[in-house]
């Protein structure tokens, strides 16, 4: 096991200031630890706009729209899903890549698909890029915050639903420390509820699981065992880092706890890790066979290296053909992945 449980304290914490009258501590189990919300809320900055904290005089209507973020109020389907490769690049509209791509599947972001007017569909994104019909793609619900709150409205989850892609992988709501527990709580139901609500309208959506305490491993694994037809769940390791509060290491601890809860029966889609050592950990938390890692980190449009350069700057107008050093790259991460695989199989083996 890769992470490092916390020493115990020598005293048990008192309840949060709100924790005796919350209507959600059961859901909530963060009564007795850091992470319980303060008196108040007065944070101005990163995550202070409308956030939901025990003293907004409207905190009742949030948690009753959300049955009291009682998971178990959340019904999944039995959805089709595309199997999946060990990894998947992640595309962005440019135009650079029109009739370069010859991958089976790419991911995008909602970025490069919600527009003012409404939602590109799959057909619109091949078309765009020249795709081929069994090409197929992966809408990953991970951006800035005001778009994904878009995503919420009823009618542009219709249009979401309807738009055609291959799979959806639910919102990653934002759950970034300082936030009160409370509004963490409501944004991890949030994901589970939009996901249940796209697969109602008919797509073919995953669930983006999320924890921020042991507790939410638990919960998590509860809704899964009573959500038999899940056998795919997004990770958003995006913004994990090394230390604090989203830590790696607290990522990497409470993978292994949920995929142990789960009965080692899921496959997963992981968005961010983007280097060796870190694939190499997350296959010490879970088989690799069924781990998918994407993310957005080859889609930069100037060369990386010298040699990039050379290779891929046309001699006679000293053009840099971006398309073709964005394929040899994809070709190279899954090339990595594949090593590490290996070599991880090896060690276990031996």
């Amino acid at each position: 096991m890769m992470a490092t449980a916390a020493p115990d304290r020598l005293f048990e914490l008192e309840p949060g200031p709100h924790c005796r009258q919350c209507k959600v501590t059961e859901e909530c189990g963060a009564a007795r630890t850091e992470f319980a919300c303060r008196l108040n809320w007065d944070e101005p900055g990163h995550g202070g706009e409308n956030v939901l904290h025990p003293d907004r005089p409207d905190v009742d209507e949030y948690l009753a729209k959300m049955h009291g973020l009682d998971l178990r109020a959340y019904k999944a389907r039995e959805v089709k899903v595309p199997e999946l490769p060990s990894y998947v690049a992640q595309i962005r509209w440019d135009t650079a890549l029109v009739g370069q791509l010859k991958g089976p599947i790419y991911g995008l972001r909602p970025k490069a698909v919600v527009r003012k007017d409404g939602i590109r569909s799959a057909e619109e994104v091949r078309k765009f890029f020249k795709l081929d019909a069994d090409q197929q793609l992966i809408l990953i619900l991970f951006d800035e915050d005001d778009l994904l709150e878009r995503l919420y409205e009823p009618t542009v989850a219709k249009e979401l639903a309807e738009a055609g892609y291959d799979l959806i992988v639910s919102a990653s709501y934002s759950i970034w420390a300082p936030r009160p527990r409370l509004h963490t709580l409501y944004n991890l139901t949030r994901s589970i509820a939009l996901c249940v609500t796209l697969q109602q309208l008919g797509a073919p959506a995953v669930p983006r699981i999320d924890f921020v305490i042991d507790h939410d491993v638990k919960r998590a694994v509860r809704w899964l065992d009573n959500n038999p037809s899940i056998h795919l769940v997004g990770i958003d390791a995006q913004t994990s880092t090394e230390r604090g509060n989203g830590s790696w290491n607290d990522l990497l601890g409470h993978l292994e706890q949920f995929d142990l809860g789960t009965g080692q029966r899921l496959r997963y889609l992981i968005n961010g890790p983007g280097v060796p050592s870190r694939w190499d950990e997350v296959f010490s938390a879970i088989s690799p066979e069924r781990v998918t890692f994407t993310d957005a980190s080859l889609f930069r449009t100037t060369p990386r290296s010298a040699q990039e350069k050379l290779q891929f700057t046309n001699n006679d107008d000293r053009i840099f053909d971006w398309g073709a050093c964005f394929n040899a790259r994809s070709h190279r991460r899954e090339t990595e992945i594949e090593t590490v695989r290996r070599n991880w199989e090896l060690r276990e083996a031996a």
